[in-house]
């Protein structure tokens, strides 16, 4: 889908023009209405998630954290213990969540919030729209990507051919693993 690159890093909606391309692209036609408002959801909650990493505290503000979860975990009194117990967890759930930002899933080139949005258009194309998952770089499904993400995660980002094809191969290596890791139960 051609267009220019997109100058904010945001989603709120796809253009009428960029609609009618996903439409195109639908295995069915019932409920487009839902099916294009879960897919700019998916899209706005991307940047979100996106937005919120971007904006995590330095590595400085993260020893400080360390720091004050450090001392609330030393206090004696059972009186500070219990009133100071919420803050306590609430410092520890952003240090768990500032861990996870800072490890394997973002490292170099990986990005777990566009996993997750491929994971999330994948499944709602085998899912409520009824297609298939198939390898290829040209089929409806790659076709399909193609037309949703591009307006999501802008020219910059946004995977080729052989970068979708990937994309549909890790997603069906992964249901293969799935089911042969039941299979054995």
């Amino acid at each position: 889908m051609a267009g220019a690159k997109r100058k904010s890093n945001t989603f709120h909606s796809y253009t009428e023009a960029q609609w009618a391309v996903i439409e195109r692209e639908l295995p069915s036609r019932s409920s487009v209405q839902d099916i294009r408002f879960e897919l700019e959801q998916i899209g706005r909650e991307f940047w979100g998630m996106r937005q919120q990493r971007s904006r995590r505290p330095s590595l400085r503000d993260r020893e400080r954290l360390r720091y004050c979860i450090k001392i609330l975990a030393q206090l004696e009194s059972p009186a500070l213990k219990k009133d100071f117990e919420l803050t306590r967890r609430r410092l520890t759930g952003w240090d768990k969540l500032l861990e996870a930002w800072s490890g394997a899933g973002f490292q170099r080139k990986r990005d777990v919030h566009r996993e997750l949005l491929y994971d999330r258009v994948i499944r709602l194309w085998t899912g409520p729209l009824g297609g298939s998952l198939r390898v290829s770089t040209t089929g409806p499904l790659a076709r399909f990507l193609d037309a949703v993400l591009e307006p999501i995660l802008g020219l910059e980002e946004m995977p080729g051919l052989d970068g979708i094809k990937a994309i549909l191969q890790r997603e069906k290596n992964r249901l293969r693993l799935h089911r042969e890791f039941w299979a054995r139960r």
